[in-house]
C-alpha cells in the first residue's frame, strides 16, 4: 500500500495480488523451517508435545520452535517489504522480483542458519527440540537480524536484475559475516563473566538471550541504514 496510488481499483487489485503472493510465501517459508532449518522438526506436533519441568509438572507446547518460526517469518516479511515496495520496473517485473527475492533470501537464512551452528559450541537445534526458549531466542532473534539487512539491500527503485541481484549477493554476505562477528563481540562485552553458550545450555537463561539478540538487531539496523 506504500508509494503513489495508480487508481483506486488498480491499487485494489495489486493488494489482492501481493497478497496472495506472500500468503503462499508465509506458508513455504513455513515448510522451510520445519524441514530444513530446523532440521525435520514437526511444528504441529511440537505445539501439543508435553515437556516435563525440574519440579515435577509438565508444559504443553515447544515454545523454542515457535519462536525460531516467528523469526522467520519476520525476517521473511522483512524480504517481501523489500522487494515489493520500490518503485520503477513494470507490474510483472514486482512479481518476479518478490518471487525471486524470496528464494533467494531463504537461501540465505538458511546458509546463515547452518553457519550459526557451526560457531555456536552447542547442537543449536538440539536445545530448540527440547524446548530450550533461550536457544530458540538466539536463532529467532539472529534470523530476524539479517532479515532487516536483506530488506536494505534490495528496497529503492528498480535499477536492473544485474545490479539487484549483485547488490543483494554482496550485502547478504556482508550482512552474514558482520552478524556473525557482532555475535562474537557482543558476547564479550555484554557476558563478561559468562558466554552465550553457559547462558543457554546449562542455566537457559531467557532474559540474557533477549539482551543479546536486542543488541544484535541493534546492530543490524545500523547496518542497514548505512547501506
Amino acid at each position: 500500500m506504500g508509494g503513489s496510488s495508480k487508481g483506486f481499483f488498480l491499487d485494489v487489485i495489486q493488494l489482492l495480488v501481493d497478497g496472495l503472493i506472500i500468503t503462499g510465501f508465509m506458508f513455504t517459508s513455513r515448510s522451510i523451517n520445519d524441514f530444513i532449518m530446523l532440521g525435520n522438526i514437526n511444528n504441529d506436533e511440537e505445539c501439543v508435545k508435553e515437556f516435563p519441568q525440574p519440579d515435577g509438572s509438565k508444559v504443553v507446547g515447544n515454545t523454542a520452535v515457535g519462536v525460531v518460526e516467528a523469526g522467520m517469518y519476520i525476517a521473511t516479511g522483512f524480504i517481501l517489504n523489500g522487494s515489493i515496495s520500490g518503485a520503477g520496473g513494470t507490474f510483472f517485473q514486482s512479481i518476479a522480483s518478490a518471487i525471486l527475492f524470496f528464494i533467494l533470501g531463504q537461501m540465505a537464512l538458511l546458509v546463515f542458519g547452518f553457519l550459526y551452528e557451526l560457531i555456536t559450541p552447542f547442537n543449536v537445534r538440539n536445545e530448540i527440540k527440547d524446548n530450550n526458549l533461550a536457544a530458540g531466542i538466539g536463532l529467532g532473534g539472529i534470523l530476524i537480524a539479517l532479515g532487516i539487512i536483506l530488506r536494505s539491500s534490495i528496497s529503492g527503485p528498480f535499477t536492473g536484475w544485474a545490479n539487484d541481484l549483485a547488490g543483494f549477493g554482496i550485502y547478504a554476505a556482508f550482512g552474514i559475516v558482520m552478524l556473525l562477528i557482532f555475535r562474537v563481540v557482543i558476547d564479550k562485552l555484554l557476558l563478561p563473566t559468562t558466554n552465550i553458550a553457559t547462558e543457554v545450555k546449562e542455566d537457559r537463561n531467557v532474559a540474557a538471550l533477549i539482551v543479546v539478540v536486542s543488541a544484535i538487531n541493534a546492530v543490524a539496523i545500523i547496518i542497514a541504514f548505512s547501506m
